[in-house]
């Protein structure tokens, strides 16, 4: 029988007779497929569906807060009794709503600020269960279906389109120091932000609280003993290090920006150091710069620089 003959048969029964079919139904499925198939939840859900009215924005928001301190607490991580392993196994499926729903609301309108809060809240578990366990798999943003970097340049615009004062381009900067998505592209964060700051205002701004980070870093290097938590200091500084650099270069100060970086960036090796600072001056076309920088320097370069040297000499 079709789903549609099915259809045509029920429209013949009343209610009380629609009932009887149903509990005998009920009667005739076996535990094992009731369980298998999750038919009492079923049941319960549709029931709710229909006198459910839609969610208000409050109740949103208590439900995300209560996701947020679930995955804080572990309990989307391993097996426990407040969240099942099929709500631990579908966690994107609530975050892929929720994304979508916040992002729909306008940043500036009520309930935009605390929308985008929100979403500053899921961005930083999605970027920490992408290093740490903190749901059943590691690649939290292929998950959701959004980078990492799409995602934070998402967060500034919501952010820098209300207001582009001090404070929330400090909080555009905070958010850098999440740890980074081994399947996404660093240096796209930090175009991201040099991109959206388009006064030097904006940038002087960003580099005083940038720097302040980088010395904060610094100073818990001096403190840590733990080798991985110092490497993790180093990695943070070194990124935040050429975050500088590159707005010193967008504000046409190339000289300050590689001045600070030979006296911030932390790298063993010089000619390596060299390398990545000279990277950056192509990626802006700082041709002059690179030039200069290259000549300044007694190392023995590797192969691919000495040939860009020739090009750009020309």
């Amino acid at each position: 029988m079709t789903g549609k003959e099915l259809r045509l048969i029920l429209k013949e029964y009343n209610q009380k007779e629609l009932i009887d079919i149903i509990l005998e139904l009920y009667k005739r499925v076996p535990k094992k497929k009731k369980i298998e198939h999750d038919i009492d939840a079923f049941i319960k859900h549709e029931k709710k569906d229909i006198k459910k009215e839609p969610q208000t924005f409050e109740e949103l928001e208590k439900e995300i807060e209560t996701f947020l301190f679930y995955v804080d607490s572990g309990y989307y991580e391993s097996k426990n009794d407040f969240v099942s392993q099929k709500e631990r196994s579908n966690w994107r499926l609530k975050v892929k709503k929720y994304y979508k729903i916040l992002c729909s609301i306008d940043s500036s309108s009520k309930e935009g600020s605390r929308s985008t809060t929100l979403l500053i809240e899921i961005y930083k578990r999605l970027s920490e269960g992408s290093n740490y366990l903190l749901f059943v798999n590691f690649e939290t943003f292929r998950a959701l279906g959004v980078s990492q970097e799409d995602y934070y340049a998402m967060l500034l615009d919501r952010l820098l389109t209300v207001e582009k004062d001090t404070k929330t381009i400090e909080v555009c900067c905070d958010l850098l120091m999440v740890p980074k998505d081994p399947y996404g592209s660093n240096s796209n964060l930090q175009r991201a932000l040099q991109e959206r700051l388009k006064s030097e205002e904006e940038r002087n701004d960003a580099i005083s609280c940038l720097k302040r980070m980088i010395e904060e870093l610094k100073q818990k290097q001096k403190e840590e003993k733990n080798s991985h938590k110092l490497y993790c200091y180093e990695s943070d500084s070194n990124f935040l290090t050429i975050m500088v650099l590159i707005l010193y270069i967008v504000s046409k100060k190339e000289d300050k920006g590689i001045s600070f970086y030979h006296k911030n960036y932390q790298e063993r090796f010089s000619e390596v150091k060299e390398y990545i600072l000279l990277e950056q001056l192509e990626e802006y076309q700082c041709y002059d710069a690179w030039i200069k920088e290259y000549e300044s320097k007694k190392i023995n370069y590797r192969d691919s620089l000495k040939e860009k040297y020739k090009k750009f000499k020309k």
